[in-house]
């Protein structure tokens, strides 16, 4: 888990420093969404719970997008970010894909 961590404070640092060109930015958040692919695939063959899944995930997707008390979604920088949701009395839980793109490349399905 550190390395993911610091894998991830890596790419917000050079982010920030604007140092790196699009292409090879587009690779690290590829990265960091097959980490967090793998996460999912623990959490499904059950080696990890809902917890510790949220855990390990949540600073990868909170740089990507956030999600207020209300449910609205709001794009923080170009990404994939991964909302897992649970039901409160029920402990079910559902995951959404977001992807945050450029505004002139918005789509509605």
């Amino acid at each position: 888990m550190k390395a993911v961590e610091k894998e991830f404070e890596k790419i917000t640092k050079l982010r920030e420093s604007n140092e790196r060109s699009e292409e090879s930015l587009l690779k690290e958040i590829e990265k960091v969404t097959t980490k967090k692919q793998k996460y999912m695939e623990m959490f499904q063959n059950e080696v990890i719970n809902i917890k510790e899944l949220k855990q390990y995930t949540n600073p990868l997707n909170e740089d990507i997008a956030t999600v207020s008390n209300d449910g609205t979604i709001t794009g923080k920088t170009l990404g994939k970010a991964e909302i897992i949701v649970t039901h409160t009395i029920t402990n079910k839980t559902a995951t959404v894909f977001v992807n945050v793109v450029p505004k002139e490349k918005q789509s509605v399905p």
